[in-house]
């Protein structure tokens, strides 16, 4: 049971953590069309995101030997969160703020599930365990193209990122 536990709970959390990388790239059409602005500058928010985890990665692991793989998974989803969450004050500044907390905070994600999944698996398993730790990352690109949509639609582009943020906590 403890092996299920730690698959289920790093799939969990690695689908919503890469899911929060592509909310702005996703929803671009509508966000554009609001604020009047390109298409175009939701590669900036892609940047900001890939720059900063990038950084952020080269201190994952001193930080996930200080505090703990499961407190650095909660630092990643409670990052992801309050950026998405960012997103609804509807301010450039709020968005490049957004993604500086989802890519640093991210780039934990994982480092922390690997070194969980480490923990539970038996060697022989290891393959399968890891790989399928790793559909997290289409998953999470289903879930955004699915929601984003169906969320901005039904309830509008600012509930979508609260809706989102609240799904990481």
């Amino acid at each position: 049971m403890p092996l299920f536990i730690a698959v289920a709970a790093t799939f969990l959390q690695q689908t919503l953590t890469y899911m929060s990388h592509l909310v702005v790239p996703v929803a671009a059409p509508v966000l554009a069309n609001e604020f009047n602005l390109p298409i175009a500058l939701a590669g900036a928010h892609m940047g900001i995101v890939y720059f900063f985890g990038s950084v952020s990665q080269l201190f994952a692991g001193g930080f996930i030997r200080k505090f703990g793989a499961a407190r650095m998974s909660q630092v990643a989803l409670f990052s992801t969160a309050a950026g998405l969450m960012m997103g609804a004050i509807g301010e450039l500044w709020a968005y490049a703020l957004g993604a500086f907390l989802i890519g640093a905070g991210s780039a934990f994600s994982t480092p922390a599930s690997s070194d969980i999944l480490a923990r539970f698996t038996p060697p022989k398993q290891a393959p399968l365990i890891f790989s399928i730790k790793q559909t997290a990352v289409p998953a999470g690109g289903i879930l955004v193209g699915m929601l984003v949509p169906i969320l901005i639609y039904v309830w509008g582009w600012q509930a979508m990122f609260i809706t989102l943020g609240t799904g990481c906590l």
